[in-house]
């Protein structure tokens, strides 16, 4: 009950709750439909969510919850974020799940626009980045996706056609003379890659390092070796009939993320600093 007798903290308090209750809300129909079809299954997987899904919300909500140590400004509950908050929880009535994000994209813009935090406003941010991501994927990828997996299968077909004979394609599918691979969109290099630049976002906001300011390399040393460990599963699945099988399991869409995320904290964890723990506390 400390937490919310300080005026601070309030705000904090207010604005970590409020947007944890958008993210779950987000997530919630995912959640429900992994439990529906796969059941018990659907545990290895975070419930659809997947990992590199659950470190890029976990990554967000534990800055806002250091950034809110810092709020400045409006040091208690003010009119504009009631509005704010009654924007997200209103979206929740929405049987879609879209709407949380819309609701979440529109209140990180408009605090970002307002609040004087840095702290905050990098927070915002990662709340702006998510919320884009999941709204690309679940409103616009989907419907336009087709180009991508051509893209990628055009790939696969070149990589295997170095080191095989009798390999072709036809639109996103791969015919090996082992395996026939249909390259679906949540298998799409462009939205592994997207993933994984939200969450070098996340480990750098977490580093307190700049998230634009000479990051780009970063950012795209993170696309370009996601794009080739996609590429290099995709090329295995092609020509490996078992390997197809194991990485469409819960466990192997598991693991599949957990090096995805590792190589994405691994890359972009700043060089000069090894914890959080080591940067200079806030006053």
């Amino acid at each position: 009950m400390s937490i919310l007798l300080d005026e601070r903290l309030s705000r904090a308090f207010f604005y970590t709750l409020l947007l944890s209750a958008g993210i779950a809300n987000g997530f919630a129909a995912t959640v429900i439909l992994a439990i529906r079809e796969l059941r018990w299954e659907a545990v290895p997987t975070l419930f659809g969510i997947g990992i590199v899904g659950l470190g890029m919300a976990g990554g967000t909500l534990m800055r806002l919850v250091e950034a809110g140590r810092d709020l400045e400004g409006l040091e208690s509950v003010s009119w504009l974020d009631i509005l704010a908050g009654a924007l997200v929880l209103s979206a929740a009535l929405f049987p879609s799940s879209a709407a949380s994000w819309v609701a979440m994209a529109l209140v990180a813009l408009m605090l970002r626009r307002l609040d004087r935090s840095e702290a905050f406003r990098a927070a915002l941010m990662l709340v702006l980045l998510l919320s884009i991501h999941e709204l690309w994927f679940r409103l616009v990828f989907r419907q336009i996706s087709q180009p991508f997996t051509v893209l990628d299968a055009l790939s696969v077909e070149h990589l295997l056609s170095l080191v095989l004979d009798g390999v072709s394609r036809t639109g996103n599918i791969i015919t090996t003379p082992f395996n026939r691979l249909l390259i679906r969109d949540t298998c799409s290099s462009c939205l592994n890659m997207g993933a994984a630049m939200v969450a070098t976002a996340a480990v750098r906001s977490w580093f307190v390092a700049p998230m634009l300011r000479g990051a780009i390399p970063v950012y795209l040393r993170a696309a370009l070796f996601i794009l080739l460990i996609n590429l290099i599963r995709l090329a295995a699945m092609a020509v490996s009939p078992p390997i197809h099988a194991a990485l469409h399991t819960p466990i192997g869409l598991a693991s599949y993320d957990a090096f995805c995320l590792m190589t994405v904290v691994l890359l972009a964890v700043p060089r000069t600093s090894c914890s959080p723990a080591s940067l200079p506390q806030r006053s």
